[in-house]
């Protein structure tokens, strides 16, 4: 028995195999025992009975003998565990030692783990607006800061609450005092029908209508700065209800097309308006061609600048040459006037002598 018993360190670090083998005779004496007396029957040492041996071990008192079960693992004795030194903040160490879930949908491949520590949201920052007039520094338009809200409210990322605070920290002047007749639980559906009886739009279809046919391109406005106010009269009639969204698209070819301010666009890009049935495509071909005549243009005005240059030039010269001659004929009159005078009064010296 005494060798199919376990050594283990008072200091509960350390597992050793015990009793020493018998060969080991060093291990033997140490226990003031003779080696050369040690014969091993039925369970028991000669000369040394189990219990006398597990006596003596544990007077040494560098040893506790841990018994074998009856299956054959042994009992391991109760320690205390050590203390475990940790680097992190009491935040941090809370939030990594809280226990996380995961759940896996029954037939589905998707996994999502929830964890109980989680970043804030940070507010987004849409554009400023105030509702004065005149607007004040940095104000967009009512209808460019209605889109961006409209965009965080269906963002399914974003909380009720971000958006509220999204909402609050963009407005200023008028629309920031109208939330106080809101109150402090309005939410965002609220806040924004809200503003939009204060500054949203209130043409009606008639007036729409008569805005989008009336339209026309200006002498010096690009294709793309006229195709979008186009699109955007028709979008107040789309939100409005008034509009069906099918009918934008060729509403928008039709009109675009026919109120091009340049003939000569219209007349390169007629066959595109035949062919092509999206809005888009039609805009981006009128575009191409835009640019086509805008750099054909610059040339020809590039080379008629310097052929203008070139006959100022030459008129320039043609002036001096006239005046240099000029002043070669005025020179020739006067030395004929001063020899005429010369004549004349030589004349008269004659005259006078002969008389």
């Amino acid at each position: 028995m005494a060798e199919k018993n376990a050594l283990t360190s008072e200091d509960g670090e350390s597992q050793y195999k015990l009793p020493p083998p018998l060969k080991d005779t060093e291990a033997i004496s140490n226990l003031g025992i003779d080696p050369k007396d040690l014969k091993k029957e039925d369970g028991e040492v000669k000369g040394m009975s189990e219990e006398e041996l597990i006596k003596s071990l544990k007077a040494m008192g560098n040893y506790i003998i841990i018994p074998k079960q009856r299956d054959g693992s042994r009992t391991s004795p109760a320690v205390a565990p050590k203390p475990r030194v940790s680097i992190l903040s009491p935040v941090e160490e809370d939030a990594y030692t809280r226990p996380r879930t995961s759940s896996i949908a029954a037939g589905d491949h998707s996994f999502s783990e929830a964890s109980f520590y989680s970043r804030p949201q940070q507010t987004p920052k849409p554009p400023l607006f105030s509702g004065e007039n005149p607007p004040l520094k940095g104000d967009v338009l009512y209808s460019d800061w209605r889109y961006e809200i409209r965009c965080l409210m269906s963002d399914q990322e974003l909380s009720q609450s971000t958006v509220v605070q999204a909402i609050r920290r963009s407005l200023r002047g008028v629309a920031r005092r109208t939330l106080v007749h809101l109150g402090e639980k309005a939410t965002p559906q609220e806040i924004l029908t809200k503003l939009d009886a204060l500054f949203g739009d209130i043409a009606t279809h008639g007036m729409i209508m008569q805005e989008f046919f009336n339209s026309k391109q200006k002498p010096d406005e690009p294709a793309t700065n006229f195709g979008c106010r186009l699109e955007q009269v028709l979008q107040i009639a789309i939100e409005n209800g008034s509009l069906p969204k099918s009918a934008k698209n060729d509403l928008l070819r039709h009109k675009f097309w026919t109120s091009l301010h340049s003939d000569k666009l219209k007349s390169q890009t007629r066959h595109k308006y035949d062919t092509l049935t999206d809005y888009d495509s039609l805009l981006r071909e009128i575009r191409t061609v835009e640019s086509e005549l805008e750099l054909a243009n610059n040339t020809t005005q590039k080379k008629k600048g310097q052929h203008q240059a070139v006959s100022v030039e030459v008129d320039q010269l043609s002036v001096g040459d006239i005046s240099k001659d000029f002043d070669k004929k005025l020179k020739l009159l006067e030395e004929k006037a001063n020899q005429r005078l010369v004549n004349n009064q030589m004349a008269k010296r004659m005259c006078w002598i002969g008389y």
